[in-house]
């Protein structure tokens, strides 16, 4: 199989997964501005989220994205990165679009497959992680697992 994806990816399976037949996403409501998610099942839009400087950060509980699916996480055009944490607990099966007009970085601890229809609409880097924290050169640290 060869990937198309200008992508670093650390600890996710690109697999051919059982398909969902509708968009898992949710917010967890646990940042100081929550994400905020629309148009669910077919076509979410993830908006809002907390923002420091030019970097926006989303905390989900849920992120999955089923075949002929999508989501678009929203920013404004100072946004140069989005860090989405899923801390729900569960993998995200993508087999649909992602699509965002920065880097994105996607993280779930829990897991991250592709299936073999998902594609990655990403007017910049893509990342997707297991990680269970995130460091910063200012030594803030944010936990995926742990909801702040």
């Amino acid at each position: 199989m060869t990937l198309t994806i200008p992508a670093v990816l650390i600890g996710i399976s690109i697999t051919s997964a059982p398909t969902i037949g509708v968009a898992q996403v949710a917010s967890d409501g646990q940042l100081p501005t929550p994400s905020v998610v629309t148009g669910c099942p077919k076509e979410c839009r993830v908006s809002g989220g907390t923002t420091a400087g030019n970097n926006l950060f989303h905390s989900l509980r849920s992120f999955s994205v089923p075949t002929l699916g999508s989501v678009i996480f929203e920013s404004s055009p100072s946004i140069q990165r989005i860090f989405s944490r899923i801390a729900g607990g569960e993998p995200s099966q993508i087999d649909g679009v992602i699509q965002a007009n920065a880097d994105l970085f996607l993280i779930n601890p829990a897991g991250i497959q592709f299936g073999q229809n998902a594609k990655l609409d990403i007017k910049g880097g893509f990342i997707g992680a297991t990680a269970s924290a995130l460091g910063f050169i200012d030594h803030l640290h944010r936990n995926p697992t742990t909801r702040t």
